[in-house]
């Protein structure tokens, strides 16, 4: 499974103006992906793809293929029973189904107010849909609730949910199904549905190369949220052999250097299905 991504991060070639003696974030594009995800805010994990084996679908929540937060500092909610995602601008879910039909969605969700919420929505690029979601219920209680009606080909499927308000305003999403259309209540009798996932083991993202001779010195940062997994960043000038990035550390340019490259690694822990994340990847630099 490879995935290669064309979206330009924070961190990219061109580099924005600044004066010769201030540090300012850089910009690199991706020059390869594969088995990984970096996505346009500096986040980067291990996608998620879900195939049907019996007569539904269930999809947990933070297993997706795509994800976009709304704040940096946002993290996977563990707590009791309940492994949940939040404050989430952007998801995308990718799955085969093996039993064409129909098949309706359903949520498993909480919400922090009785007001009124809503997502969007939309599979294999058709048409956006706005789901009522909490109709005004309880607050802060777990509780499955219905979508929209999708009918799926034998196949490969995109279930998308848009930015900017995929699932936000503090609301937690901890599952997702997919079930046949005659099913409208009582989905909780349907959670045990078998459906595979695939999370791969590990993954690797390398950076387009930035012209070394033009910097003085740079630093690499960001934020882990590693889940029993690993996370490597790697530089390396020029032909040499990659080394281990310090992260928060100055790193002063060789005077020889022409070209420096980037390159970062995930590896998912062998006993859990959850992909390691790294939040907030940057890259500072002071030029010559």
């Amino acid at each position: 499974m490879k995935f290669v991504s064309t979206l330009c991060l924070l961190i990219a070639g061109a580099f924005l103006s600044a004066s010769d003696s201030e540090p300012f974030r850089a910009k690199i594009n991706i020059d390869s992906a594969v088995n990984a995800v970096l996505n346009a805010r500096g986040l980067m994990f291990l996608p998620a793809v879900q195939s049907q084996k019996e007569n539904g679908i269930l999809f947990e929540a933070e297993q997706m293929n795509g994800l976009e937060y709304h704040y940096g500092n946002t993290r996977i909610q563990q707590e009791k029973d309940h492994t949940s995602i939040w404050d989430v601008k952007f998801m995308e879910y990718r799955f085969t189904v093996t039993k064409p039909g129909k098949y309706r969605a359903w949520y498993y969700a909480t919400y922090p107010t009785n007001l009124g919420y809503l997502h969007s929505e939309f599979m294999d690029g058709g048409e956006k849909i706005s789901v009522h979601d909490s109709h005004f219920l309880s607050p802060n209680v777990w509780r499955w609730h219905s979508g929209p009606v999708y009918e799926l080909k034998a196949g490969e499927h995109v279930w998308t949910f848009p930015s900017p308000g995929a699932w936000c305003g503090k609301t937690k999403l901890d599952k997702l199904m997919l079930l046949p259309e005659q099913i409208t209540s009582d989905p909780e009798k349907f959670t045990a549905v078998k459906t595979m996932v695939s999370i791969p083991q590990k993954g690797e993202v390398k950076l387009r190369r930035i012209k070394a001779s033009l910097l003085k010195k740079w630093m690499f940062n960001c934020d882990f949220e590693l889940n029993g997994g690993s996370f490597a960043a790697e530089y390396r000038y020029d032909d040499e052999k990659f080394q281990p990035i310090a992260t928060g550390k100055w790193m002063e340019v060789p005077a020889n250097a022409k070209y420096l490259y980037f390159r970062f690694q995930l590896t998912r822990s062998q006993t859990k299905m959850l992909s390691p994340f790294v939040h907030n990847i940057s890259l500072m630099v002071v030029e010559k």
